[in-house]
This record gives C-alpha cells, structure tokens and sequence, in this order.
C-alpha cells in the first residue's frame, strides 16, 4: 500500500502536527519552505513565524482538504496534507489598512516518515 492510501484521519495528522511544533523546535524539528509564495505572505501581511504557528495550532478537523502523494523526486513516497484556514490578517503597507479575511493555504510533510516536519505551503490561497 502506498503512503497516500494509509488511512490517516484529519484528526490525526493534525495532533501530529501540533506535537511536532509543541516539542521542537523551529528550524531542527520543523521548518517553513523558503518559497516565493510563502515569503510573499509575510511580506505583504502583518505576519511573522510566530503568527504562522497561532495559526497552524488553531488548524481543525474541518480545515482539512486532502491528502496527495509527494511529486518531489527525492521523496516519492511522501503524502502531503493540504488544508485551507480563513484567518483575520492586517496588511503590512496599506496606510489607514483594516483587518483582512484571508484564506491560507497550507500544505504540510513529513518527509519519509521523519519526525522533521515540512511546511511546504503557506500563503494566500489561489482559488
């Protein structure tokens, strides 16, 4: 059976998440991928890695969107955990700016079944 048909439940993937941020440590047991669309987020919200573990703690259940297997050539076998959270954010460079409904984007791994955890994605969602 592949990793993407084990039958891991939302519930799940989320305690293993928040075990991992609870018990590590930023950058050693977990990290935010260095990619465009994730700088971009902090550069255009008030939002700093602090803010994006409130937010990753906060992830429910209900948030949870789906699951995919890994189309990163080193780590094939890996499932990658999608969810979609609304969240209030303030703009960074809006004079006179109000708070903001955003719908985030997350995308989380743990590449071949390590206790390191990967947040592949977290930005704006694009739908």
């Amino acid at each position: 059976m592949s990793n993407v048909e084990k039958n891991d439940h939302p519930e799940d993937i989320i305690r293993r998440m928040k075990e991992t941020i609870q018990k590590g440590k930023f950058g050693v047991d977990y990290t935010i991928c260095k990619r465009k669309k994730n700088e971009y987020q902090k550069h255009e919200y008030n939002i700093n890695d602090d803010k994006i573990i409130e937010i990753m703690m906060d992830l429910e259940p209900k948030d949870f969107i789906k699951k995919e297997k890994s189309n990163n050539l080193m780590h094939p076998e890996d499932i990658i955990y999608v969810f979609k959270k609304s969240v209030i954010l303030m703009p960074k460079w809006i004079e006179d700016a109000e708070y903001r409904n955003v719908m985030i984007y997350i995308k989380i791994t743990w590449p071949d079944e390590q206790n390191f955890m990967f947040i592949i994605s977290f930005h704006q969602d694009n739908i």
